[in-house]
């Protein structure tokens, strides 16, 4: 009896031990940009341009871009980053 119950504890022991554990980590986190290259070609009053934007590392979590200048009444760029100059200024 005693060896029923001492065999019963070693096997109860062995499940306990050899279950998966619930504690792993599936939570996948974010992967954040490191550079963006800008690119485009120098344009002038009236003629347009692409501008192309680089994100890298290629597996970032966010790769989107928003186009900006910094003065309308010079030069507008679209969503797609197609600019077009209004006058004859430098743009920054």
């Amino acid at each position: 009896m005693k060896m029923k119950i001492i065999f019963r504890l070693i096997l109860l022991f062995a499940m306990i031990s050899c279950q998966k554990d619930d504690d792993t980590n599936t939570e996948v986190s974010d992967v954040l940009v490191q550079k963006i290259e800008i690119t485009g070609n120098d344009i002038t009053y009236g003629i347009n341009g692409q501008m192309t934007a680089k994100v890298t590392p290629d597996n970032a979590t966010d790769r989107s871009v928003s186009w900006k200048v910094s003065d309308i009444a010079i030069a507008e760029i679209s969503s797609t980053g197609l600019i077009t100059a209004k006058k004859t200024e430098l743009l920054l």
